[in-house]
């Protein structure tokens, strides 16, 4: 939990000082006094904003300039069950901003516990004396907690019933809990601990950052494919193009399925994409920086496995990365931008110079670094 102390403070002799956005800086002053009035932890707030736990105590230290920017807005109003207008600052002219002095971070630890203070001082434009803010946080260190065994049925029944057959976040599980459960019976807590159970060893589900989010979803695995996954990988190429290029003819597909076949998925990097249960549900072909193939079973379609395998992809290669899709194939350039590709040409003619248009897309470098998985 964060504890905000307010102090008044003389003025100190003029210093560096950190100047941020009044909207940025008020929105994360009233998001610490929701969290004070709800009795929301700030890492529980962290959790349903689909990041990490330490997320927003790291976003409000002084010295950084970024914060809790307003188009993160939006889930904020389900959190705390409050209307936008009672969260967002409504005072605050367009572009106005702030400066906080004297921006320290300081931490004092033992064996048993750990505090992070963030102190800055806030001066009145028309002079004199201000105000110091400081936000601290304790951490016990080796603390336990126990599991709700109501909170970790529903999330079994979940499974079961095949919810997270697709990429789920935190928050819609959290409001449907609500409607659900006793009322006052748990915390965003409890389905944090209650998911991490379901997280380990070879657990029903799995964690992966999606657009910045944290999504849950059904266990499975990216395997490099070895030459005797081919006629398999063959056989998801056909039932996805059949399903997805409606543009193609028998002929084509014909012509291309020896290439595909026999050429292209040798000479790539493939990954596919597999269950549980051991079934390879699509798969994906790399060359360089370049998303060369990637295709999904039809029934699989929608699940997030197309988003898993980009993700690995750019864990792999980096950005930016590339793909080229046909322009025939709306559905595949809509899901390309959802992701964060962006259109950079186009080609009246594909790779072997049959009249099927290329819309060449590219995932621009966002300050991504390569890494392994």
């Amino acid at each position: 939990m964060i504890v905000t102390i307010v102090k008044s403070s003389v003025r100190k002799p003029a210093s560096s000082y950190v100047n941020i956005s009044r909207m940025d800086y008020e929105l994360v002053c009233n998001v610490l006094l929701l969290l004070e009035e709800t009795g929301m932890d700030d890492e529980e707030f962290s959790f349903l904003l689909g990041k990490r736990n330490k997320y927003f105590f790291e976003l409000i230290d002084p010295r950084k300039k970024q914060k809790l920017k307003t188009d993160q807005a939006d889930p904020l109003a389900p959190i705390f069950g409050k209307p936008h207008r009672q969260i967002i600052p409504l005072d605050v002219a367009p572009g106005e901003m702030i400066q906080l002095h004297h921006a320290i971070r300081t931490v004092d630890e033992d064996e048993k516990s750990k505090t992070v203070t963030y102190s800055h001082i806030v001066y009145p434009e028309g002079g004199g004396d201000g105000k110091r803010v400081i936000w601290q946080k304790t951490s016990v260190k080796g603390e336990r907690y126990k599991i709700k065994s109501e909170v970790l049925s529903f999330l079994k029944a979940k499974v079961s019933a095949g919810y997270f057959s697709k990429p789920r976040l935190a928050l819609p599980l959290y409001l449907e809990m609500k409607q659900t459960l006793e009322p006052g019976s748990f915390a965003a807590m409890d389905l944090e601990r209650a998911l991490a159970k379901l997280l380990r060893g070879k657990g029903e589900l799995m964690c992966e950052s999606i657009d910045t989010q944290e999504n849950y979803f059904e266990r499975h695995e990216i395997f490099t494919a070895q030459p005797a996954d081919v006629s398999r990988l063959v056989e998801i190429w056909e039932a996805s193009v059949r399903a997805t290029h409606h543009f193609l003819s028998e002929g084509d597909i014909r012509y291309f399925l020896p290439l595909v076949r026999d050429e292209y998925i040798p000479s790539l990097e493939v990954y596919g994409i597999r269950n549980l249960d051991g079934k390879t549900m699509g798969f994906m072909g790399l060359a360089e920086n370049k998303v060369e193939m990637l295709f999904i079973l039809p029934d699989n379609a929608g699940r997030g496995l197309g988003a898993f395998l980009i993700s690995k992809a750019v864990k792999l290669k980096g950005k930016p990365l590339f793909v080229d899709v046909n322009e025939q194939n709306p559905a595949a350039i809509q899901f390309y931008e959802r992701i964060g590709f962006k259109s950079i040409g186009r080609s009246e003619l594909d790779a072997t110079g049959k009249p099927f248009p290329i819309i060449h897309m590219e995932l621009p470098d966002s300050g991504t670094e390569k890494g392994e998985e």
